[in-house]
């Protein structure tokens, strides 16, 4: 990196300290797209949420008879709760719009479409099933996250990079918790 001289960035920082903060920021975003990899590959193996294999997370929604459905066996989800954000118990149709995450994520599981670790997949064939969906509403209500949910969801989706970043919250919250996800 050249400093240019004209422009205020440069007449003011030095070269150096940009690069190192160039570099500093680069290391970050690639830890977070490790991270990233780390618990999406944790996410096809057990719920995070309850560390459980045969969990899928976010249940499947077949009319009165859902709970008896062999999937949702052991499901960790409330029941009780809204099935679209998981956090409290209100009715979907007065939850948020999830329009927002179109062509961002798949519909199913919310994996942000192109970053590290996600996988094409057609949504009956989603590995992380509704573990991701089911680990969100499991943070955002156990660290009480202020605001709303749907606001917390919008910074996460905002960009494949705010995507990562709260991934590797998630590595990290769960690896100094659990020793490993």
């Amino acid at each position: 990196m050249e400093n240019c001289g004209a422009c205020h960035f440069c007449r003011h920082i030095p070269t150096h300290n940009a690069q190192a903060e160039a570099t500093k920021r680069m290391a970050t975003e690639r830890r977070n797209k490790q991270a990233t990899e780390r618990v999406l590959q944790k996410l096809t193996l057990c719920c995070l949420a309850c560390n459980k294999t045969y969990c899928r997370g976010i249940p499947l929604l077949n009319g009165k008879g859902s709970k008896s459905l062999p999937e949702n066996k052991g499901c960790c989800f409330l029941w009780k709760n809204c099935y679209q954000c998981g956090v409290s118990s209100h009715d979907r149709q007065l939850c948020f719009d999830k329009t927002y995450l179109n062509n961002v994520a798949c519909c199913e599981c919310w994996v942000f479409k192109k970053v590290p670790g996600s996988k094409h997949h057609a949504k009956t064939d989603c590995e992380v099933k509704g573990r991701l969906r089911r680990l969100l509403s499991h943070h955002f209500v156990n660290t009480k996250v202020k605001g709303s949910f749907k606001d917390f969801l919008e910074g996460i989706y905002t960009s494949s990079t705010s995507f990562c970043e709260f991934m590797a919250v998630i590595d990290s919250t769960y690896n100094t918790k659990n020793n490993s996800i």
